[in-house]
């Protein structure tokens, strides 16, 4: 009789265990059909808002593509891959630590009166080069810079050249 006690005791145990597991697979399979409720609601939330959204982000696409945002994306893809591929990592690092001096020499270089200066430059350049004589006498270089037009060229030359010398010796 105690062999069957100790038998039944047995039985007993793995029937409690066995609903044990079975217990916790229960629970495991609410969770689980908790999740998948949630995962559907957030698929419907997330199809709502997408159909609102869309026509507004088509539109905006469209506009940058009009605009052409995207055009300049692409592009500078390639200009960064041309950076990358033709300069080392530390001129990439030099030229990432120059970027506020470069703005700050942009912001000075698009002052109106050096624009004007540049603009006088280059243009004055342009002429020189247009008319040049290829053979000028001495005599009337000497005569040219008596002129009051190269008078004041060479004192704003020479005044330039005192700022950059005063500047180098600063340095």
């Amino acid at each position: 009789m105690a062999l069957a006690v100790v038998e039944e005791t047995k039985v007993q145990n793995q029937f409690d265990e066995i609903n044990r597991k079975l217990d916790a697979i229960a629970v495991e399979i609410e969770q689980q059909r908790r999740f998948r409720l949630a995962l559907e609601d957030l698929k419907d939330d997330l199809t709502l808002v997408s159909k609102a959204a869309f026509p507004e982000v088509s539109r905006m696409a469209a506009e940058m593509e009009r605009k052409g945002y995207l055009r300049l994306a692409g592009q500078m893809g390639g200009i960064a891959d041309a950076m990358v591929s033709s300069h080392s990592s530390e001129d990439l690092e030099q030229a990432r630590a120059s970027i506020p001096q470069l703005i700050g020499f942009l912001r000075q270089l698009t002052r109106p009166p050096v624009l004007e200066a540049l603009e006088v430059i280059v243009n004055g350049f342009g002429e020189v080069q247009s008319s040049a004589q290829p053979d000028v006498s001495l005599r009337t270089l000497i005569g040219e810079m008596n002129s009051p037009e190269a008078r004041r060229g060479w004192g704003i030359l020479i005044r330039f050249l005192r700022v950059i010398g005063t500047r180098k010796a600063r340095m």
